[in-house]
């Protein structure tokens, strides 16, 4: 991204998969942080990441490669590597495996992403992703219907989301309330992962668009962990929730991965108008994000600067190698 100034990819935790996609035996093959790897679910119901190619001659274990146990076999000549990418098995062979390995990557199941850290360091993680602070059971929120979710390439940066948080101005001019929305609270930590914000929205989103008269007002609670994982509940819009993850590629691309919560108590009718509007509201960003030169040091305006600048300042841990 032009004027863009990290050279290394975010530090934290990133989604690769829904929980859904991943039953036992599957394996789905994840482009991110400018390699190809693999996202599996083994036998045993845990979910594991490693690199894509297998070490022997370099087929792609995501296409035709199976899942036994824990283990993933590669589709070429059915190396067998397991869950802490040993070869364990090379079937054709009295040698019986070789002292080589794939690379992995920790991965966790937050229910109902499947998320993996990545490190600019190449580091260990040094937190852990917390529960979605949303009731989920019998009487939150119901399972993610594949209807409620989608998944988009889009030419940016995962800060550029983060960014949207302190810029309560363009919900106006790009996503059309009538009013600018205003900060209840803004929880900035001059360091940590988790930043949290909670915004009024006094009026509708998109007044002229048929959707319930509440969408688009009421109370937002945010929750930021690093730069690739995002909620927000809302206080209105008949309870919805809704989380962008935000997913590096190769530098230049991200997955946008965007996930909306509906509240058990809200009616059938309900459902479809809000999940398209949300739809529609988180898709205006991204023919800006695309064409956008990052400008490092703009003339922010006395009303926006305060919570840009802090923000920008939280965001620079996370890219440790500049």
């Amino acid at each position: 991204m032009q004027g863009f100034p990290y050279q290394s990819m975010p530090t934290g935790w990133f989604q690769v998969a829904w929980s859904a996609e991943l039953t036992a035996g599957t394996i789905r093959p994840v482009q991110a942080f400018g390699r190809d790897l693999i996202v599996y679910r083994g036998y045993s119901g845990r979910v594991h990441a490693t690199d894509a190619h297998c070490r022997h001659l370099g087929a792609h274990l995501g296409y035709g490669g199976c899942v036994k146990d824990d283990d993933v076999i590669c589709p070429f000549h059915h190396w067998r590597w397991g869950p802490d990418g040993k070869n364990v098995d090379i079937p054709y062979s009295e040698r019986g495996h070789m002292e080589v390995r794939l690379g992995t990557w920790p991965a966790r199941e937050i229910d109902p992403f499947v998320v993996v850290w990545h490190d600019a360091e190449g580091g260990p993680p040094t937190w852990e992703p917390e529960p979605l602070p949303l009731p989920l059971g019998p009487d939150g929120y119901l399972p993610v219907h594949p209807d409620h979710c989608f998944r988009a390439r889009v030419a940016m940066q995962p800060l550029l989301l983060i960014e949207n948080l302190p810029d309560i101005f363009h919900f106006r001019y790009l996503h059309g309330t009538v009013r600018v929305p205003t900060f209840v609270q803004l929880e900035i930590p001059e360091r940590g992962h988790l930043l949290r914000s909670h915004q009024r929205f006094a009026d509708s989103i998109d007044i002229e668009r048929p959707v319930p008269p509440t969408a688009g007002s009421g109370e937002f609670e945010v929750w930021v962990w690093g730069l690739g994982l995002l909620l927000t509940a809302i206080d209105g819009m008949g309870g919805v929730a809704q989380s962008a993850n935000v997913t590096p590629v190769d530098g230049e691309q991200s997955d946008f991965q965007f996930t909306v919560f509906v509240p058990r108590s809200l009616p059938a009718e309900r459902v479809e108008p809000i999940v398209s509007l949300q739809f529609k509201l988180a898709r205006e960003d991204f023919p800006i994000w695309e064409h956008l030169a990052y400008q490092p040091h703009p003339p922010f305006a006395p009303e926006e600067a305060g919570p840009y600048r802090a923000v920008r300042k939280w965001a620079r841990q996370f890219f440790p190698l500049g």
